[in-house]
């Protein structure tokens, strides 16, 4: 029988946390040798983020139980990441489903790496975002991603103007990604696949 609560990383969040039954399915089959073969399927929510994920159990006879989650696909790890960054990065998801407010400022610290990285290294965090947009490194729209990032990690970090919700550091961490993808992901995978034609065509 499945269990009422599932330890998973959840592909919503990318939180590792025990996750509640909130509905569940079986179904009985039989196999191409005549065995027994039982599917569970689990609707799991997220303590975190309260997202729902779809999680199938399936038991054969003879053979160890194959857990598979079916929804939300699994996130592709970010790579080639310089190493710096990546550090900040990793930092920011460990803590992630301890406490809200630590993760927005560990976010926060990845933001700044980052932009420290891209040669601004003068002024604040909004300054040094400022500064590459004039300077044309990266576009206007990235940028505003930046500021709400950036403003999410005030959240975090100072008691006096409340703070970061669960929520905020879904956004925040979506956003670091989008801005990660940007900059180092997508431009590898374009020199890689230019690279390959270049040898062929």
């Amino acid at each position: 029988m499945a269990a009422s609560e599932v330890f998973l990383v959840c592909g919503h969040c990318g939180s590792a946390t025990i996750c509640q039954l909130k509905a569940g399915h079986t179904q009985g089959r039989t196999n191409r040798a005549g065995g027994r073969v039982v599917i569970y399927w689990q609707i799991l929510e997220c303590p975190i983020c309260n997202g729902l994920i779809l999680n199938q159990i399936r038991e054969e006879p003879y053979d160890e139980s194959e857990e598979q989650v079916l929804y939300p696909a699994s996130k592709t790890p970010l790579t080639n990441l310089p190493v710096t960054i990546a550090k900040e990065y990793e930092a920011t998801l460990k803590i992630r489903s301890i406490n809200a407010n630590a993760c927005a400022v560990l976010a926060r610290r990845t933001l700044e790496a980052i932009f420290i990285h891209e040669g601004a290294t003068r002024g604040t965090l909004a300054e040094k975002i400022d500064s590459l947009i004039k300077s044309a490194s990266i576009p206007p729209l990235l940028a505003d991603i930046a500021h709400i990032g950036r403003r999410i990690g005030n959240l975090g970090a100072h008691f006096d103007i409340g703070e970061a919700t669960n929520e905020d550091v879904a956004v925040m961490i979506d956003f670091l990604e989008t801005i990660l993808e940007y900059l180092y992901v997508i431009p590898a995978k374009v020199a890689s696949v230019k690279a390959r034609l270049d040898k062929t065509l």
